[in-house]
């Protein structure tokens, strides 16, 4: 948690404690580590960008991404609502820049000078790079947030998906100087333009296999390093100078290497800039704004997984549009945080800010001395970590989206993905909105998801409990939170649900949250968007140590769950029962026995039970000569549903459960009875058919009185048959106020 001043009760920037040695060596380690791979990283960003006839531009591109790295991963420290959080430029938009630097570069060259393209190309990119920053200040500024996360979820997937294909048709473009065409596809096959794209085609396929099969921060910066001393030792066995490999176009080619890699857009370069060209191209400025949002919202997700707390997004928002304004005035491109590396920093126990400041250090050390070294940067390396990206996105939303997603989700993450294809972006994102709101209206509904919300005082199980037992309930029962589901649950109203359960779990005023009771009678169904909050939620109850109880998921749900993580073993989070009562009892017995009220088998005499209901035990007495004993065993059905009723039982010692039998050979828990309960006087009173069949559910002691009983009773001793009736009508009562609590709190 944050640090707070006393003043203020503001977030500090620092904990003093983050300058203590113990904890400085940690985050210098970190932040060099994570500065070494996000360089590595960015780099191939720049490459892509500033491919083809942009080349020249490379080792400006090179400063671009290093100088928007030096500032998004220091103000993102800095501002981040969680500490140890690491950001570096966005790998999501970099296909869309290079399509729109491709497409400024050759809307100028015609009848232009170099200068003026250059300078169009470096002030669209700039422009991009300072709307974007403005939007996500401005979602933060006036809390809007949490609308992002209500784009569909398979929009999501195709758009990430689409910008993972563009990025490995880009890998192939960046290696082999050739644009991926149907018509210049037989040419990639020619034997020595495979030699150019091949290794880095198979350094990512490795790396990819390697990090699904097994995850460690280190995994990445090993196979840097690994590719750097390959690919020089293989020069060095083959006899290939650094000429010949540079001209071969196995390096890059550094037109600029000497001086400052960073150019900034300066006045000169705004005055060289055809500004109508730049206006023109607005649609890519749009498409690389929702790629931005999207790959914020993916990355924050994933953050709060992996760190396992919550973060403020309108904050991330802010502090990420502060960082890419800044980045945009300097010629930068977009950055945000990255999960990977900041996982990795929490991994190596270095989650505080001065992490993420030694990370921006190392990307100032890259920028400005790192101009001699791009013409030994191999382009192999650079395009197979392109590849990488590429394969990584594919493989989340088309082999992970295969097994997580809906088949109609699923359809739609494959449509965009060959729109994009064959149209671009834009055409694609749309397609896919439209087919996500003609999902959303056949299957979603306005219902809101939580039908009733109601707490252990206002709402209690069908097991009957002793007087004291049911009052300590009524007093400690705000802990036991119950939210009665209903309709179709997706991303959206999931997200509310968790947002709820959080309020009630802050709730400072009212009794600690001990149990949130989920009950999904009425809600069937939940896409595969809507799982990330019940993991959420999950990870809430660990933290704040309450349980949650789940009643009556449908086996698809459950399936969901598991691959959520949940397990039907019993876990200390959360609980399953197959329906709302049973649940709620088992929450009830846990509240009792914290407040050391364990409930015991009843040792009292029937007599000795009834005595405090009636003026005297002479009386009592009295009224046990009526009545008749009868032990039974377990599964004795003392009464049937449908036969007429004849008989009161009174329950000594054991216990019996009520059913309503529904067809299918289904039936349904109405109420369970303990010693002291009377069971069948309604139906006797009223001379109905039994409504309910009774069930013993241990062997258990009664004592009956039949109807012919009672009726010579009211004949022989009218003062006892006065004293029972009034006996029968305050048990009904009783009844009759704990069911209207129960309807009103349903009815609010």
């Amino acid at each position: 948690m944050n640090q707070l001043t006393a003043e203020t009760g503001r977030p500090k920037f620092f904990d003093p404690g983050e300058f203590h040695l113990s904890r400085l060596l940690p985050s210098l380690l970190a932040g060099t580590v994570a500065g070494v791979i996000a360089v590595s990283s960015v780099l191939s960003f720049a490459l892509l960008i500033f491919s083809g006839e942009l080349a020249p531009l490379v080792p400006a591109g090179v400063g671009m991404v290093l100088f928007s790295g030096l500032v998004v991963s220091g103000i993102v420290a800095l501002a981040s609502s969680a500490p140890g959080i690491i950001a570096s430029p966005q790998d999501g938009p970099a296909p869309i820049f290079a399509l729109m630097a491709a497409t400024v570069a050759s809307a100028t060259a015609a009848g232009s000078q170099a200068e003026n393209s250059t300078s169009t190309v470096l002030s669209a990119i700039a422009l991009t790079t300072v709307v974007a920053g403005i939007f996500f200040y401005s979602l933060g500024k006036f809390k809007l947030g949490r609308m992002i996360r209500f784009i569909p979820y398979p929009v999501i997937g195709g758009i990430m998906a689409g910008t993972g294909w563009l990025m490995l048709i880009g890998a192939v473009a960046t290696m082999t100087d050739r644009a991926v065409t149907p018509d210049s596809l037989p040419s990639l096959f020619d034997w020595k333009v495979i030699l150019r794209w091949l290794p880095g085609m198979v350094f990512a396929l490795a790396l990819t296999v390697n990090l699904r099969l097994k995850s460690h921060f280190l995994i990445l910066p090993g196979y840097i390093v690994a590719g750097f001393v390959i690919f020089f030792v293989v020069l060095l066995l083959s006899g290939i100078t650094l000429e010949e490999a540079s001209s071969a176009g196995l390096l890059l080619q550094a037109h600029e290497s000497s001086g400052m890699l960073w150019r900034p857009v300066t006045p000169a370069v705004l005055a060289l800039t055809d500004w109508r060209i730049v206006f023109n191209s607005s649609g890519f400025i749009v498409t690389i704004l929702v790629v931005s949002l999207v790959q914020f919202l993916l990355y924050l997700g994933g953050l709060e997984l992996a760190i396992k707390r919550d973060m403020d997004i309108n904050r991330e928002l802010k502090a990420s549009g502060l960082a890419n304004i800044l980045c945009g005035f300097g010629g930068g491109v977009i950055g945000c945080p990255w999960p990977g590396i900041s996982f990795m920093a929490h991994e190596m126990k270095a989650a505080n800010r001065m992490t993420g400041i030694f990370t921006s250090l190392v990307f100032l050390i890259a920028l400005l001395f790192g101009a001699s070294l791009i013409s030994f940067l191999p382009r192999p390396l650079l395009g197979g970590l392109l590849a990488f990206f590429g394969f990584a996105f594919l493989g989340q939303w088309l082999y992970d989206g295969w097994f997580r997603l809906s088949r109609s989700d699923y359809c739609i993450v494959l449509l965009i993905l060959a729109v994009i294809g064959a149209a671009g972006f834009l055409p694609g994102v749309a397609v896919g909105l439209i087919a996500a709101v003609i999902l959303f209206v056949v299957n979603y509904s306005r219902i809101d998801v939580v039908k009733h919300v109601l707490t252990g005082r206002t709402f209690q199980s069908n097991l009957d409990r002793p007087p004291e037992h049911r009052k300590l309930l009524r007093e400690v029962g705000e802990g036991l939170h119950i939210l009665k589901l209903q309709g179709y649950i997706f991303f959206g109203t999931a997200d509310r649900l968790l947002h709820q359960v959080r309020c009630r779990a802050n709730d400072r005023l009212s009794e600690p949250l001990r149990f949130a009771v989920l009950d999904f009678s009425r809600a069937p169904a939940l896409d595969s968007s809507a799982l990330f909050s019940f993991v959420r939620m999950k990870q809430l109850a660990e933290e704040r140590g309450f349980v949650l109880v789940f009643t009556q998921l449908s086996q698809n749900i459950w399936k969901q769950f598991e691959r959520g993580g949940f397990s039907d073993e019993p876990a200390v989070s959360f609980r399953l029962f197959p329906d709302l009562d049973y649940g709620v009892e088992w929450c009830e017995d846990q509240l009792l026995a914290r407040e050391k009220a364990i409930m015991v088998e009843e040792t009292r005499t029937l007599a000795e039970q009834l005595t405090p209901q009636f003026s005297t035990a002479e009386v009592v007495a009295r009224l046990t000569a009526y009545l008749e004993k009868k032990e039974a065993d377990v599964g004795f059905k003392l009464i049937r549903q449908g036969e007429t009723a004849g008989e009161i039982y009174f329950i000594e010692s054991g216990r019996v459960t009520v059913y309503l039998e529904l067809e299918g050979d289904q039936k349904l828990r109405l109420r369970s009875m303990g010693a002291g309960s009377v069971v069948g006087e309604m139906g006797m009173y009223l001379n109905l058919e039994r409504s309910a069949t009774v069930v013993t559910d241990r062997p258990s002691v009664l004592y009956r009185l039949r109807k012919d009983k009672l009726e010579r009773m009211n004949y022989q001793d009218p003062a006892l048959a006065g004293e029972f009736h009034q006996f029968i009508v305050r048990l009904l009562s009783e009844r009759l106020v704990a069911t209207n609590i129960s309807l009103k709190a349903l009815l609010e």
